[in-house]
């Protein structure tokens, strides 16, 4: 079974917490990290203006080709956008 999105969030907050390895987490634990990526992946969902614009960008740049397949162009879209949200006060 792949991980789920959730997982890998829960996971790399599991990282930023603990040198334990998540293996080795206690199920309340597992718990815990679970409940803050569900929150973190939910407030992603309202988009800000900057992730909107870098979107939009993205979109306009990469265009949908029969070269690059629509879940190519989503996927960077979605990157470009997630970029912003992790690059709020940086400069363009």
């Amino acid at each position: 079974m792949s991980e789920s999105m959730i997982e890998r969030v829960a996971r790399a907050c599991w990282q930023t917490q603990t040198i334990r390895a998540w293996e080795d987490a206690h199920e309340t634990e597992r718990e815990e990290m679970i409940g803050y990526a569900r929150a973190a992946i939910e407030a992603l969902r309202l988009p800000t203006s900057e992730m909107c614009e870098r979107g939009g960008e993205a979109h306009q740049r990469y265009g949908y080709t029969q070269e690059t397949p629509r879940a190519g162009i989503a996927g960077l879209i979605f990157r470009a956008m997630l970029d912003a949200a992790l690059n709020e006060d940086a400069p363009r």
